[in-house]
């Protein structure tokens, strides 16, 4: 079926094929980048925190709105620590605790184990507002290196084409 077609279709095809492609690797890759970025971010900010809090002899858990913290002394008493975060080890983690998305980050302090949570939703509502700016770009893109194609078919074929002509109406001899 490609065969049958103009040259012009099929170079303007394969612009336009190519440029999608690009388009939507870079995308990805831009998207991914972002959301790596902001969990890096996160955990310098929970961990500053940890290090704010966990420099007194009392733990306070901070009393921001989207931070939770707690401690778990060495002697493994913390009752009010929920289980799911309470086995985890020393890291950062991405979990779902009733209902809310947090980031956890868990660290051995000098007195016991410490977790800071932060409160991940105003997050994810920014990167869903960033994913439909990147699928419009995605989208300008295609049509943009359709239209370029099209455009650089034309002008790159245009001279086989008039020698074709050409050489079709030349007489032999």
């Amino acid at each position: 079926m490609f065969q049958n077609c103009s040259m012009r279709l099929r170079v303007a095809v394969l612009f336009a094929l190519f440029g999608a492609g690009l388009s939507i690797l870079f995308s990805i890759v831009v998207f991914v980048v972002v959301q790596q970025i902001g969990n890096m971010l996160i955990d310098e900010f929970l961990q500053v925190e940890l290090d704010e809090y966990a420099k007194y002899s009392v733990f306070m858990p901070p009393s921001n709105m989207p931070i939770t913290g707690y401690v778990l002394p060495d002697a493994g008493l913390g009752a009010d620590i929920p289980e799911e975060i309470r086995k985890l080890p020393p890291g950062s983690y991405n979990i779902s605790l009733e209902r809310a998305d947090y980031r956890v980050l868990v660290s051995d302090g000098n007195n016991g184990r410490y977790f800071m949570m932060f409160n991940t939703e105003g997050k994810g509502l920014q990167e869903s507002k960033f994913l439909r700016y990147a699928v419009l770009f995605t989208i300008f893109m295609i049509i943009s290196t359709s239209a370029g194609g099209l455009w650089l078919a034309v002008r790159i074929t245009a001279p086989i084409i008039r020698l074709s002509r050409q050489v079709g109406q030349a007489e032999p001899g």
